[in-house]
């Protein structure tokens, strides 16, 4: 509307007439493509529903034709067939042809059943023209499933003895009763058809219920699978599917719903023609034809009637305005009208006569406005300086700049880390003046936290960088904020918080930890050594309570053992001594090597483990001994925290690219107040100990740090008392940016 304003009130009102007869005509046409789409989906709808009752009605008939090959009929007609083959007498012969009598005779659908001995030939029949044809080559004899026809298929099962195939015997079943289909065109009006089809296996669709408008066109009883548009040929995908635009056999447009009959190996097809369905469409279609040009109409008339009342008036009023304008303050509009436009003009001429009075007390007002501004000026530049100090008194080092990245203020803490005078670096770009580094390599001014900051508006909270001061290597932590007003950008606050002291005493701490866990390994192997030739008697029997007594000992040493082990992981992760060596690891195979090694505990506590989805293909781009420690620490928690005789689920799956492996289980679950420090070094939840569970809390610390190590993710949902899911995922292909060569 701020570019419509340039121009005239007549082309302004002309363009909002356009506009208004725009929108019905517009609205007209959104109307009529809703319509459309309404009664496309509507009549796809009632066809997909129509198709699945004639599918559930067709294989519901043909299961219920099947024989049961438990009952006592087929037990002695394969008694008999295994007897026939040992002794083929006439005696035997007959008893089996009395045997498949009695199983032609269960339902009237069977047209004649027979044996098939163990070369596929006709032995036995109801129907003698049988005897002796050769079933070698049909697949009903090689693979003893269903093959079928129009009007009748064939049903078979093998005949064993023992584990010695003696042949198959065979059922033709007559389905003559599925072309009574041409009896529900009614139901579809005019131009509805329900269609059979099924494959030749030669390249073409046939058609095997006759057609409805057969006498209407030249017709051909195949369709061949390149008319990837005919609805016959769609109905054999396995897969249901619906269109509104599909080419039938008649060269018709049509809407089609097709479905698969898994059971016949048939396709079906109900239909109706495309131009019956859209005539509704096309009566609105004539409405909108004629209301178009009555809009027109209207929007002329409206027009005529708004120059003459409106903007006539309008720009008189205006050639007015631009005579007071250049100082004629005599000139009065003069308009003989009682509307709106007439009562302003009357305002317009009041208001000049009041503008010639203002101009006399001008000098006045300026003079008291001016007397404002110098107090509100003052109160402003006092509230600054208050700003300023209360910034310059901040412990913190604190830095700001404009939306260039240009320093505009840094307070006394920033001077000292920087070691510059506030006055040498105001104006200076802050990307010059605090050059910060991640892993030795500078960061680039485009990927500083106050460029981030300021071109996304986006606040970056805590990051770590490398700082040089001098020579010397600081550690520091960056918080950048926006600095926003009525939602415009005036520039950054950077926030530097030194934590070099931090991380030392913290690496102190881990090498501590490292040496006096390595120092202590030697004595706990020893003391376990010792401990097993005491159980084992190399020193002499020991009494019942003596060998409590070591056996108590012995497993207090294994968690020490543990325990060590596990600081000496910590030690080895943080110090970086652990190398990336990635491959494509078969992901199976590694969670059926835990498992292997949790045997013991799995059985002891009766507890299921239950695989999703699991599959030795899925392979995943990674370190085999750091994802090996992750699964197993995850896997151990599982089985640790789940009560006796329940379930752990073990869910693989993959999306864009990554392997996910999800592990419940039905433990008691981590409560609401511990989630959040869950992966946090010697953390364990508040209701672990009331488990009677030991642990050293550093299990999913281990597996968080070697995570993030391989480029994966971990994560977790839990309930108290309801189980916990555990999850990581893994890439399963290296990305194009990824060093394929061993990292550390």
């Amino acid at each position: 509307m701020h570019s419509l304003s340039r121009f005239g009130i007549v082309k302004q009102f002309v363009f909002l007439f356009v506009l208004i007869f725009l929108i019905p005509i517009l609205t007209l046409g959104g109307f009529f493509a809703i319509e459309v789409f309404r009664v496309e989906q509507q009549n796809i709808a009632e066809l997909a529903y129509s198709a699945q009752l004639q599918k559930d009605r067709i294989e519901a008939t043909v299961l219920s034709l099947l024989p049961d090959p438990n009952v006592q009929i087929f037990q002695d007609a394969q008694i008999s067939f295994a007897q026939y083959q040992i002794k083929p007498t006439p005696e035997n012969l007959f008893s089996l042809n009395a045997d498949l009598e009695e199983i032609h005779k269960i339902n009237s659908a069977y047209r004649r059943v027979f044996v098939l001995d163990g070369n596929g030939a006709v032995v036995a029949s109801t129907s003698p023209s049988d005897i002796g044809q050769s079933y070698k080559d049909n697949p009903l004899f090689s693979r003893v499933s269903p093959i079928f026809g129009f009007r009748e298929f064939e049903w078979g099962k093998q005949m064993l003895f023992g584990y010695y195939r003696l042949g198959t015997i065979n059922i033709k079943i007559d389905l003559s009763f599925l072309i009574e289909l041409q009896e529900s065109f009614s139901a579809l009006s005019q131009t509805g058809e329900i269609e059979l089809v099924r494959d030749n296996f030669d390249g073409t669709v046939e058609l095997i219920t006759p057609p409805r408008f057969f006498s209407q066109t030249q017709f051909s009883r195949t369709i061949p699978f390149s008319a990837s548009l005919s609805p016959e040929v769609r109905a054999l995908n396995r897969t249901p599917e619906t269109s509104p635009d599909l080419i039938d056999y008649r060269g018709e447009h049509v809407f089609a719903a097709t479905q698969y009959l898994s059971s016949l190996d048939w396709g079906l097809v109900v239909k109706k023609d495309r131009a019956e369905i859209l005539v509704p469409i096309s009566n609105l279609r004539t409405v909108v034809f004629f209301a178009i040009p009555l809009s027109f109409l209207l929007f002329i008339l409206a027009g005529l009637y708004l120059k003459r009342h409106i903007t006539t008036p309008i720009q008189l009023l205006t050639q007015t305005a631009r005579r007071i304008k250049k100082g004629d303050f005599s000139a009065r509009v003069n308009l003989n009208l009682t509307n709106e436009i007439g009562e302003l003009a009357t305002a317009f001429n009041t208001m000049s006569d009041e503008l010639i009075d203002a101009n006399r007390n001008l000098e006045k007002r300026v003079k008291q406005k001016t007397a404002r501004l110098e107090r509100t000026l003052k109160e402003l530049e006092e509230k600054r300086q208050k700003d300023v100090a209360l910034l310059s008194s901040i412990g913190e080092s604190v830095i700001a700049t404009d939306t260039k990245g240009n320093i505009v203020f840094i307070n006394q803490s920033a001077e000292q880390l920087l070691d510059v005078k506030r006055k040498d670096a105001v104006g200076v770009p802050v990307f010059g003046l605090v050059p910060l580094q991640i892993k030795g390599e500078k960061l680039e001014s485009k990927k500083h936290p106050v460029t981030q900051t300021i071109r996304h508006k986006l606040a970056i909270r805590t990051k770590e960088f490398e700082f040089i001061r001098r020579g010397e290597s600081l550690i520091v932590e960056v918080t950048s904020t926006p600095v926003e007003f009525d939602g415009k950008i005036f520039g950054a606050m950077m926030v530097i918080h030194d934590v070099t002291q931090v991380k030392v005493i913290d690496r102190m701490k881990s090498e501590f930890i490292f040496l006096a866990s390595h120092q202590l390994r030697g004595p706990l192997a020893s003391l376990k050594w010792y401990n097993e030739m005491f159980l084992k008697g190399e020193v002499g029997k020991l009494t019942k309570d003596q060998s409590r007594f070591m056996t108590n000992m012995g497993n207090a040493t294994a968690r020490m053992i543990r325990l060590v082990d596990d600081f000496l992981n910590i030690a080895r992760i943080e110090r970086g001594e652990i190398k990336f060596e990635p491959t494509q690891v078969a992901i199976e195979k590694v969670i059926q090597e835990v498992l292997q090694s949790l045997s013991e505990e799995i059985q002891k506590k009766f507890i299921r483990v239950q695989f999703e989805n699991l599959s030795r293909a899925q392979t995943a781009f990674t370190d085999e001994r750091m994802v090996r420690e992750v699964i197993s620490n995850i896997v151990q928690n599982a089985v640790k925290y789940s009560p006796e005789k329940t379930n752990v689920t073990i869910h693989l799956s993959d999306n864009n690219g990554q392997m996910r492996i999800e592990v419940s289980d039905q433990g008691p679950g981590i409560p609401e107040i511990s989630q959040p420090h869950i992966f946090s070094k010697f953390f364990r939840g508040a209701n672990i100990p009331a488990t009677g569970s030991v642990g050293t809390g550093l299990g999913l610390y281990t597996a968080k740090s070697l995570i993030d190590r391989i480029g994966g993710t971990i994560g977790f949902s839990s309930k108290e008392g309801k189980g916990s899911t555990f999850w990581i995922t893994l890439p399963i292909k290296p990305s194009k940016t990824q060093n394929l060569k061993p990292r550390t």
